[in-house]
C-alpha cells in the first residue's frame, strides 16, 4: 500500500512539479498536492496537513529564499525541499544561516527522494536536514 504524503509545491513549471509527483508515486508514495507560483498561494497554501515543503529556487513570482522564510516562520517544523540550489545559481551561501534553521533547508539528494522503507518522506528529509547542520 502507498504511503500517503501531503505537500506544498512552489514551482512555476506545472510539468517539473507533475515529474516529482510521478517519481514519489513510483517511489512507493501516494501524494495530495498543491502547486503554487506566487507568495499568497504559497501561504494560502502552508496549513497544518502539510507535511513537506518542496520550493524551486528561482521562480519568476517568488523564490525558495521566501518560501523558506515562510515555512521558518509559520511552520518551522516542516522540511523544505529546494531542488534548485546549485542548478540554479543558489547554493547554501545564499541561504546564509541555514544550519540554524535546520530542518527547514534541505538541498534535495536522491538520498530523499527515493527515501527507504524504515523513514517516511519527511523523516527522511529532516534526518538529512539535521545532518547538513551538523557538518559546522
Amino acid at each position: 500500500m502507498a504511503q500517503s504524503l501531503r505537500l506544498l509545491i512552489a514551482e512555476d513549471s506545472p510539468a517539473d512539479a507533475e515529474l516529482v509527483i510521478r517519481a514519489l508515486r513510483r517511489s512507493g508514495f501516494a501524494p495530495e498536492w498543491t502547486r503554487v507560483d506566487n507568495e499568497a498561494d504559497f501561504l494560502a497554501g502552508l496549513n497544518d496537513e502539510v507535511e513537506l515543503v518542496l520550493s524551486d529556487f528561482d521562480m519568476p513570482q517568488f523564490t525558495g529564499f521566501v518560501a523558506l522564510q515562510l515555512v521558518q516562520q509559520r511552520m518551522p517544523d516542516v522540511p523544505l525541499l529546494i531542488p534548485g540550489l546549485g542548478a540554479q545559481g543558489g547554493d547554501l551561501e545564499t541561504l546564509r544561516g541555514a544550519r540554524r534553521l535546520a530542518p527547514s533547508v534541505i538541498n534535495v539528494s536522491r538520498g530523499i527522494l527515493y527515501a527507504d522503507e524504515h523513514l517516511s518522506f519527511s523523516e527522511k528529509a529532516k534526518d538529512y536536514a539535521n545532518r547538513i547542520a551538523s557538518l559546522s
